[in-house]
């Protein structure tokens, strides 16, 4: 008996439409890949500015990051007659930017993100009276009862600057309380970002 082996059709010519858009297929894959060379960035901020005093007797504290990166700063005072206390900017926050590889120049446009807030509090014999404003351009909210107060300007706000090497961005937020036979705190609490 003869053995018949059969075989599939080779068809080259069916083969190429195949070949060609197996090929287009790959390299958009490659044109979606990340880039091995990596864009850049701009670093965690560096803050200064902000000042805190109080009056008559009281204490302040020097601005600095707390454990929430706020750049922060206070005061607070106490008195059994007229007493207050202060906390204001201009706070700056600047970013630098830091190269991943050669050729990695900043962006035209950059996001910025600010969070402040600026606040108040305080009792006495009477409820004490403030201010506050956290630079970004939000109202101030507040609250009293027969002896007690406290006021807040609280918000985030987005903004596009031009991009560089250095990116220097300033908030003037300000809080401010008094009081009589109170004791009073002023504080605020400012953070910026790139998004």
């Amino acid at each position: 008996m003869q053995m018949v082996r059969f075989a599939p059709p080779r068809n080259l010519a069916g083969s190429l439409p195949f070949a060609a858009l197996f090929s287009a297929l790959c390299f958009a894959l490659l044109a979606l890949a990340p880039s091995a060379c990596l864009a850049g960035h701009y670093g965690f901020p560096t803050y200064s500015g902000g000042a805190a005093s109080s009056s008559p007797n009281g204490s302040s504290s020097s601005f600095g990051l707390d454990g929430n990166n706020f750049w922060s700063g206070g005061a607070s005072a106490t008195s059994y007659t007229g007493c207050s206390a202060d906390a204001a900017g201009p706070i700056t926050a600047t970013f630098t930017w830091i190269q991943d590889g050669e050729g990695d120049d900043p962006p035209a446009q950059v996001i910025i993100r600010e969070e402040c807030i600026a606040s108040w509090n305080g009792y006495g014999m009477s409820p004490p009276s403030g201010t506050a404003n956290n630079g970004l351009g939000f109202e101030q909210v507040s609250s009293s009862t027969y002896n007690s107060a406290s006021g807040s300007s609280t918000g985030i706000r987005y903004s596009v600057v031009s991009g560089g090497r250095t990116i220097p961005v300033t908030c003037s937020p300000s809080s401010h309380v008094t009081g009589s036979g109170a004791q009073i705190t002023a504080s605020i609490n400012y953070k910026a970002s790139t998004d």
